[in-house]
């Protein structure tokens, strides 16, 4: 499995996290998603996909805002093994 995070803005509270995760859960190939809440505004989401998956950061971009006011943050996108 690969990790794929993704700070975001705008995600600081509970519902966010929900709301955030049950769009980006749609996204193909996400395998599983987690969260780190940030209170100033600044958290982190956490993607799991498989090796042979490449995520597409504008369908995260778009997931995210489906979900409300969030954004992927500037230089907010790392793939690691």
């Amino acid at each position: 499995m690969i990790s794929t995070i993704v700070t975001v803005t705008g995600m600081v509270t509970a519902a966010d996290v929900r709301a955030v995760t049950a769009q980006v859960s749609l996204v193909e190939g996400v395998g599983a998603v987690a969260a780190e809440l940030e209170p100033t505004g600044t958290s982190r989401l956490i993607l799991k996909h498989k090796d042979d998956s490449e995520l597409s950061a504008t369908a995260v971009a778009a997931a995210l805002e489906k979900a409300g006011d969030y954004s992927i943050s500037p230089n907010g996108w790392t793939t690691t093994a």
